[in-house]
Order: structure tokens, then sequence, then C-alpha cells
């Protein structure tokens, strides 16, 4: 039974000296790199002599013992100005390994050192080797890491460099650097002072007597402040490897971007595009027989021919960073570089605008790792992980860089500039059944038997189910290939964290067969298929089952036209100044019934399977939706019209008015002018009035009439305006 023992004062190195001894012959043989390992002396004397100079530690060595041996121990510095500790070396003997000698360690023997302290401690960190990074090791580092993250450690992202750790040793640079949250109640974020603090202190420790001055430090800090937000660091899970268990040969995965071409007419074609007999054939046999004249069809798709398989290189980022469940995950991949061959076309529709799509499968005689697919997938795909992936991935045509997925597929399309090219976050994804990575030309049986399964539990087969869950819990290639399929289906990389239940929920298909199933998640289409004849047939030109494919356009055509007139009618709508002219707000309303009743697509497909893809596309996707809330705001529409009308007719009314108002003023000021001569001209009034009086009543009324009307358009004008 091991005991715990910190050895913390020259008293217990006194004590305990011979099984120190031992703890550092193992050290020795753990830390093989001797710029990485302090020598031994220098921490005994710390120890011994406590701070025996500015900024030295108070130092720990903490040991797993038995009666007569050393199964393991560490070395742990506290940081007095700083009132942090660093775990500086931890190390297990190879016999003594997995039997949770670490964790009491950590747990009984640092929680004793942090109690002799007497005052909150800030942070406990430790170092830890780069895996790929570090030539020379006695534990593999990617092994240490799963440990450490059992343990609860956090990893915070910066460029951390080791100063010297004595005469003739160098700086660090693989070295990554941690944290163990729970000594310090500290949740998935980090005050940024608190590093920046320890960080000062350990470099004026180590020799360096100005930090600032010192370039590491400066990178140090900048990269600190890069990834801090609000003064604090994001803690992040420990760095996970990049692991695949299949290659796909039989892949593709297809991109939408739309642009808005105005040509109404719709008899210009895509510079060096042209017709496509292949790809026009499957087209014409999706179409409703309605739509299968020469003038009926709604749109057509073109594709370059003639021109050789375009290659291009996908360039990842090496740290692929998403969420899962309120977590900050990083995925290490050490080989960033994809070559994939490259098939674009465009289906042009009737009101001239394009849905351009571009796909991507493998090389010739290569194949797409599962992650690499998830990669893929993310480059149009905005799931839940938020991921890196569309904002750090770089493309290569030759010589020629993107910086995105959309500018690479605007120069292959040669699309001009002033017109509207936009990715859009909908794709296809037909994976066919993969191989071994290390047989890839093999297919898996249980792929085939997966998919026969999915099939039956999709028409409520429940012994089926039952039967697929206990495979799912006792069978590792049954619970890779569901786990896998749900990481496609979603577009996510932490695929193996989901339940049987959640994984079934996940793939449950809108069709299949015994042979295959297609599934739809919000952006996604996805096809899972065994020996997909077709798919062989049309991967050299156009790179996918086309009949997913036209499905998916017509989604994302869809999408587009409902998206932009809902824009276009909440603009009119909600802007603060609505009305604009009533010239323009009939002719948007035109335009807007037009498009909802005209140009946006009905469901023109004649096999079921293309149809249910349609409906419950439009349905999953809010398209549906969408189109039924433009038509219920176009009453809003109709009625700022009317407004518009009345208003108009409203002002008439006083413009009338007010001529009315001025004639009668102009005939009142005429009639007294008349009385007035008569009466000079008669000498008295009442010889006026025998001559002019009944004229003068007659003006008199005219007047008050005159006023009375002008009076009551004033009023019901101002009525009919609010």
């Amino acid at each position: 039974m091991e005991k715990i023992v910190v050895v913390d004062n020259k008293e217990r190195l006194e004590e305990y000296a011979r099984t120190i001894e031992k703890f550092f012959v193992l050290y020795t043989k753990s830390f093989p790199d001797a710029d990485e390992r302090e020598d031994p002396q220098i921490i005994i004397r710390r120890i011994h002599d406590g701070n025996f100079k500015p900024y030295s530690p108070s130092t720990a060595i903490i040991l797993a013992v038995g009666d007569s041996c050393v199964f393991g121990g560490s070395i742990v510095e506290y940081y007095r100005e700083s009132q942090c500790m660093l775990l500086t070396y931890i190390v297990i003997d190879t016999a003594s390994r997995g039997k949770g000698i670490a964790r009491k360690i950590l747990h009984d023997g640092i929680s004793h050192f942090i109690k002799t302290k007497g005052e909150h401690v800030k942070a406990v960190f430790f170092e830890s080797n780069i895996p790929g990074e570090t030539d020379n090791d006695s534990f593999d580092p990617w092994q240490r890491y799963q440990v450490f993250s059992k343990l609860g450690a956090k990893w915070i992202d910066i460029a951390y460099a080791q100063p010297s750790l004595g005469k003739g040793k160098d700086r660090v640079y693989n070295l990554n650097f941690f944290i163990f949250p729970s000594f310090s109640g500290i949740g998935n974020r980090l005050q940024k002072e608190v590093v920046v603090s320890f960080m000062d202190v350990f470099y004026r420790e180590l020799g360096v007597e100005n930090p600032q001055a010192d370039s590491d430090f400066r990178t140090m800090l900048q990269s600190i402040e890069d990834c801090s937000h609000d003064g604090y660091i994001p803690l992040k899970e420990m760095p996970r490897q990049e692991q695949n268990v299949f290659s796909f040969q039989n892949v593709s995965v297809a991109y939408h971007f739309s642009e808005q071409f105005i040509d109404p007419k719709g008899k210009q074609l895509p510079d060096g595009m042209v017709s496509c007999p292949v790809f026009g054939s499957y087209e014409f046999d999706l179409f409703q027989f309605r739509f299968q004249s020469k003038l009926g069809r709604p749109y057509r798709t073109v594709c370059k021919t003639g021109a050789p398989v375009k290659t291009i290189t996908v360039r990842f980022p090496e740290k692929i960073e998403f969420i899962t469940e309120g977590h900050f995950e990083t995925l290490i991949n050490r080989q960033p570089e994809l070559q994939v061959e490259v098939k674009l076309n465009c289906t042009r529709f009737k009101n001239g605008n394009h849905i351009w799509t571009l796909v991507f499968n493998p090389v010739l005689d290569c194949s797409f790792t599962q992650t690499d697919i998830i990669k893929l997938i993310n480059l149009f795909n905005r799931s839940q992980e938020c991921s890196n992936i569309e904002s750090s991935t770089v493309f290569f045509d030759g010589q020629q860089k993107f910086d995105t997925i959309e500018s690479l597929a605007k120069s292959l399309a040669v699309v001009c500039s002033k017109h509207s090219f936009n990715l859009m976050y909908s794709g296809v994804v037909q994976v066919d059944a993969p191989g071994d990575l290390a047989n890839p030309d093999t297919n898996s049986e249980v792929w085939k038997e997966v998919i026969a399964a999915i099939d039956k539990v999709a028409k409520n087969d429940f012994a089926e189910k039952s039967e697929l869950e206990k495979r799912y819990l006792k069978e590792k290639e049954v619970r890779d290939i569901l786990n896998i399929m749900c990481g496609f289906a979603l577009g996510i990389f932490d695929y193996n964290r989901m339940s049987y239940e959640e994984v079934l929920d996940t793939i449950m298909p809108m069709t299949s067969s015994v042979h295959t199933f297609v599934l739809m998640n919000k952006g996604i289409l996805a096809s899972f298929s065994m020996d997909d004849k077709l798919f062989e047939t049309v991967k050299s030109n156009i790179g996918m089952n086309p009949y997913l494919l036209i499905s998916s356009t017509v989604l994302a055509y869809n999408d587009t036209e409902s998206s932009k007139s809902e824009e276009e009618l909440d603009g009119l709508l909600d802007s603060k100044n609505p009305a604009g002219s009533l010239r323009y707000l009939i002719s948007k309303r035109k335009y807007l019934e037009r498009k909802i009743n005209e140009e946006i697509l009905p469901n023109v497909f004649h096999y079921p399977t293309e149809r249910i893809i349609f409906e419950k596309g439009m349905s999953h996707r809010g398209i549906s939706d969408r189109i039924e809330n433009v038509r219920n705001r176009f009453e809003e529409l109709v009625s700022l019209i009317d407004d518009g009308i009345t208003s108009r007719k409203a002002n008439s009314d006083i413009i009338v008015s007010v001529l009315l108002a001025a004639i009668s003023i102009l005939s009142l000021e005429k009639v007294y002018g008349n009385i007035f001569q008569a009466i000079d001209k008669y000498g008295s009034f009442a010889e006026a009035w025998k001559i002019y009086g009944m004229r003068w009543l007659a003006f008199l009324a005219f007047f008050v009439i005159a006023i009375s009307l002008t009076a009551r358009f004033v009023i019901r004008s101002k009525k009919k305006i609010k």
C-alpha cells in the first residue's frame, strides 16, 4: 500500500534522504532531455535553505512510497509573489502506472502542500511536451495528455517558452502550458493577470532580470492578450490527436453558391459553360411530365466539358478548435493538407439567377478519412461546434492562393466581379462503403449490415432496433460506424460522446432501402450507401449521384429566393419611413408577388425519393415557413399602399377646398367693394339696397357655403390621413 509523503523542509530531507535518491533516479530516467530537467541538487537546496535567492519558490517533493520502493513522485514550487504553484515534474514508475498513484499524488500531496501556505493559491500550473515536437521522451505524450485530462487538467493555449533551467541549458519551446483548476476553484476561464504575474516571477527566478525586455516573454504576453476576452483566458480541454478508423474512396462533398445574375430571358450561359448531355439526361428524367417540354423546364444545368479534371490543395488549420457541451476542444492535425478533385456545374433558373455547385472527391486511388470528411462538411455547415475550419482553411489552385472556398469557387466559375456571389450554408455529402485504414480497398461488410438495419428501424421494426442497440454496445465496429454516420450527419468532430438513442435520432432517414438511406439535418443532405453503381458511373465527371445533387440545388435556389423576398419585404415594412413613393411600393408589391407565386419552384420532381427530399427539405429548413411569412405580411404592404392612395385623395380634397375658399374670398371682396361704390353713387344704403340687395344676399350665401365646405373637407382629410 503506497503512502504519500510531502518533503518540504530540511528535517524531512534528512528523514527521507535515501528515498529521495531513488526518486531522482526515476526522475532522471523519465526526463531524458537535459534542457527540460532541473539539477536535483538545486531542487534539494531550495527545500533545505528556503528562499535562498530573490523570487526563489518554496519547493516540495511529493513521494508515493511503499515499504522499500518509490512508486512515483512530483516536484512542486510555490511562488509567493504571484500566489501560484507550478507542478514542475511528475513521474510514475512504469510498473505502477494505471493504479491511481498520480491522482493520489495530486489530490493528497498537493492539497497538503497548499494548506501549509496559509493563503489562497490562485492557480496550480504545469508544463508538458508537445506531441510531434519532442524527439526525446520516455512516455507517449498523447497518452500523457489523456492521463492529465482524466485528472482534470485544462490547457492554457499560449505561446509558452520555458527559460533556461541553468547554466549550459537551452530554452525549451516544445512545451504546452496547463492548469489544474480544481485546486483553486476555477471554472472554465482564468484571469489573464494571474498568468502574467506568475510568468513575470517565474522568468525572474530563472535569471531573466527584466522579463519585459525578453523577446520570448513579450511574444508570450502578446499571445495571452490575443486569446483573452474581457480580461479572462478561456481554459480548453487537453488537446487530442486526430484519430481515424476508416478511409473512404467513394465519397463526395458538394457546396452551393448563389449568383444573382439578371438575364430574364434565360438565354445567356456562363463563360466557358455548355449544356452537358450526361447531366441533362438525369435532370430531365427527374421532372414531372408537365415540366418536360422545352419551354416548361424551370431550370437547366450546364458544366465545363472537355476540360481536364482539376486538382486543388486544401490546407486545414493544424489546430482544429471547436466547442462541445460548453467545453473548448482542440484537435491536433499533423497532416493538414488534402488533395481533392474538383467538379463544377451551374444550374440556371428562369429568372436568370444561378446556383453553382462545387464537388470535392478524393484524387484517383486516394481516399478521405472520416475526419477529412467532417472538415470538408464544416466548410459550409454552421454546426453547433463553431469550429475554426471555415475561417482558417486556405486553398491552392497551383500557385494561386484563396482564403475562402467562396473565392475559390468564384475564380473557377469565372464570375463577373459585379455579380453577387455567396456561399450557401447547405450542401451534400455522399458516402459509400469504407475500407479499413490498413487496407483501403476492402469494403466493410458491417457497413452493409448497418445500412440494412437502419432501413428496418426506419420502418418500425422494433426487434431490429433492440438488436442494433445490443450490437452498438458490444461491437466496436458497429459503434464506430454509427457514430461516424452521426458525425457526418451533424458535421461535428465530437461524435463519440453521443448515446445510442441520440445517434439513432440523428441518423433516422427520410428515405431508405437495404442498400442506401438518405437523411437531412439542417443544411446537410447526407446519403449512406453500399456499392452505389450510379455513383461509380458519374464519379469521374459529375462527382456525385446527380439525383441528390439536383434535389439539393432546387432547395438551395428556393432558400435563396425566399430569403431575398423576406428580406426585401421586411425592409419595406420595418423601416422608420416605410412609405417611400406610392409608385415604388406598388412596383415592389408586384415584384414580390411574382417572386413568391411564380419564381419559387413547386415540387417539380416525378420520383418519390426526390419528392420526399423536396417536401421535407422545404419544411426542415424553414423555407415553407418563410414563404408563408412573406404571404402573411403582404397584407401589411397592401394596407400601406391603401394608406398611400387615401392620403393622395385627401390631399386632392384639401387642394379643392383651398381653391374654393380662395374664390369665395375674391368674390366677397368684389361684393363688398360694389356695396361701398353703390352707397357713394346713390347717397344712402337704403337706396343702394333697392337696386343691389338681392345680388349681395346671393354673394353672402355663396361665401358661407364655400367656407363650410372648406372646413368640412379639411376635417375629413385629417381623419383619413390619421
